[in-house]
């Protein structure tokens, strides 16, 4: 008789273990995936692309392109051109800048296409927008154009312009502090990749792109 208790009792048990596991399988099956930098992958992130990177001294951060929105990148006295080339363009927010304004370009059938047919029709005058989250939220930055190099502090001005020469490069102006100078570079991705290039290449003591940033509300 205890026998056939014990049998029966384990019988019940082997049920409710199968239960369980098939159950706690299933909702796992429902967890959101990751990627390989262990975010949380979801829906929202699919306006974002890309894991573009900068250095901020010698610290590398990582951004996150919106391609719901760009840049437009205007000459000071001069005025938008942005509805003439989309005309389902909208403005994002408060305009903050006259020379850079954002624009939501999602009406199109396909903002990344339409991103790159902007760039043939508006060339120079556009750069791609930028967000610190993967999420979407943070501040956003774009490519006005130019690099910010910081040199050693022992290398004088003639030095710096041999080497800047010997790269093909352009000084635009000597800042007021520190040995850092801004070096002439095309808008864009143009600028983001020069600026990683020349830090990377170890010559120099920090690189990164002249950021224009949106304000953000006090």
């Amino acid at each position: 008789m205890k026998l056939n208790n014990t049998s029966h009792w384990f019988r019940t048990l082997m049920v409710l273990l199968t239960v369980t596991l098939s159950t706690t399988v299933g909702a796992m099956g429902d967890l959101p995936k990751r990627d390989k930098s262990g975010d949380t992958a979801s829906g929202s992130d699919t306006k974002l692309s890309g894991n573009y990177y900068w250095y901020d001294g010698k610290r590398k951060r990582t951004i996150f392109q919106d391609n719901n929105i760009v840049a437009e990148l205007i000459t000071p006295g001069a005025g938008s051109t942005m509805k003439a080339n989309m005309a389902s363009a909208a403005a994002v927010g408060k305009q903050t800048s006259a020379t850079v304004k954002l624009w939501d370009i999602s009406a199109a059938s396909d903002s990344k296409q339409s991103l790159s047919a902007l760039s043939g029709t508006m060339k120079g005058s556009l750069s791609p927008v930028f967000t610190n989250s993967k999420s979407g939220g943070g501040q956003r930055r774009a490519l006005p154009g130019g690099i910010l190099v910081t040199f050693n502090s022992d290398w004088n001005d003639k030095k710096v312009k041999q080497w800047v020469t010997a790269k093909g490069l352009t000084i635009k102006q000597k800042m007021n502090f520190g040995n850092i100078y801004l070096l002439d570079s095309a808008p864009g991705m143009a600028s983001l990749n020069m600026a990683n290039s020349i830090y990377e290449s170890g010559e120099v003591e920090g690189a990164s792109p002249n950021w224009w940033q949106e304000l953000q509300p006090l």
